[in-house]
């Protein structure tokens, strides 16, 4: 689904998010979003739960797919109508607090909540100008699946770099027929995220530190070419755009592909579903190396919120270590406590080991108000490429173009 900005109606939402939402007063309108049903069920669980232990407050959920979700809060603020809490991506959050939207975590008043003990790496992606707007409550790290016995059929390891790549792709074809080594993932949200995965890989940055375009440079290119290359050669699945996430998933755990980049809640996926697939998790590889993307989603309190003392004390019971790793084990996201990331049965696990490792290591995507804007241009550019409308470079330039343009508010 293309992702939709809506700038008239982000506009009428800051005149009118002055005289804040209607909730009643001691009620608290939380926007969640869907990561699965298990997990969608335990929120609407704790919701009730909170209700319960605060007879004269309440709290109502509504969870909505993470494809409607920014169409939904521009809609809610364009109509005056702003939850008081929302789940959201990193990518939304500066959006909403360059224009002064949503409350400092740290102003808000003691409830229990205790700042110390998240892990301080994901706390920082959380701030806006030094002000905490949010707070982490599901972090993952990309890592690439591969089925094992398809790689000890072909007689090859788990690639390291792009050269090892391109190594063992033709052997785990011819080793493996009707299979492809490699999923690319080209349709919808997330288009562009997987583009930078190989733009990390060759040394490459999205954004310069002034939030101009980044990516149209000479490791931007070599990252597109390396990834078209992967189509080109029949390494990866035909036509790419029309596979997201979810369909390469299923397209690794129907046998057709080799490997595939996932987060950490794949595993218990796979754990559950497929148990008899034999599968590892690595490194995405790089040019030279190891890539290790990192993503966040924040829970954010909107300023118009009426009851900040009713939402910091959600917010005390939301994070207790109990509900924290109830929504860990459900959800397959990394804990953001490391006291809840310490738990035995987690750290069990090799699978779910391997990514909180590597969380400490991952690099997050920048933080920018016009973030979605920029993020949606690239998705089409990178799309154009794909499909063969147009070269790398002139998809890139295009895509440089309309970032700069976003970026000066144009």
């Amino acid at each position: 689904m293309k992702r939709i900005i809506l700038p008239v109606l982000f506009a009428l939402a800051l005149a009118g998010c002055a005289g804040g939402n209607k909730s009643a007063p001691n009620t608290l309108k939380f926007l969640s979003m869907d990561y699965d049903p298990a997990s969608s069920a335990l929120q609407k669980t704790i919701v009730e739960e909170f209700n319960k232990a605060h007879p004269d407050s309440k709290v109502e959920i509504e969870i909505v797919h993470w494809n409607d979700g920014h169409q939904k809060i521009q809609t809610l603020l364009a109509g005056n109508q702003a939850p008081d809490l929302a789940i959201v991506g990193t990518r939304w959050m500066a959006e909403y607090a360059s224009a002064n939207l949503l409350a400092d975590i740290e102003s808000l008043p003691r409830s229990g909540l205790k700042i110390a003990e998240f892990t301080p790496s994901l706390i920082e992606a959380s701030r806006w100008k030094g002000k905490l707007v949010g707070l982490p409550c599901a972090a993952s790290v990309r890592g690439l699946y591969y089925n094992e016995a398809m790689f000890e059929k072909a007689g090859v390891h788990p690639p390291e770099t792009w050269d090892d790549l391109l190594r063992i792709a033709p052997a785990i074809q011819r080793a493996n027929p009707g299979v492809n080594a490699f999923g690319i993932h080209g349709k919808e949200v997330e288009t562009d995220l997987y583009y930078y995965y190989f733009l990390y890989g060759a040394g490459g940055d999205i954004l310069t530190p002034d939030g101009q375009a980044a990516f149209n440079s000479e490791a931007g290119l070599e990252a597109l070419n390396f990834e078209l290359g992967l189509v080109k050669s029949g390494y990866s699945q035909p036509q790419p755009t029309g596979y997201n996430r979810e369909d390469l998933q299923n397209l690794f755990r129907a046998g057709k592909i080799a490997m595939t980049i996932s987060g950490p809640w794949f595993a218990g996926m796979l754990k559950k579903e497929n148990p008899d697939l034999k599968f590892g998790v690595t490194f995405i590889p790089g040019k030279t190396g190891p890539v290790v993307p990192a993503v966040e989603d924040v829970l954010v309190v909107f300023d118009s919120c009426k009851n900040k003392d009713l939402a910091a004390k959600f917010l005390a019971f939301w994070y207790t270590d109990e509900n924290r790793l109830a929504f860990a084990k459900d959800s397959g996201m990394l804990p953001e406590k490391p006291a809840v990331a310490g738990n035995p049965e987690l750290a069990a696990d090799p699978h779910r080991r391997f990514f909180m490792e590597a969380l400490p290591k991952g690099r997050f995507t920048p933080t920018h108000p016009k973030w979605e804007q920029m993020a949606n241009a690239v998705c089409e550019e990178i799309q154009s490429a794909l499909l063969g409308a147009k070269t790398p470079k002139e998809a890139l330039d295009k895509a440089a173009e309309r970032v700069n343009a976003a970026a000066k508010g144009n």
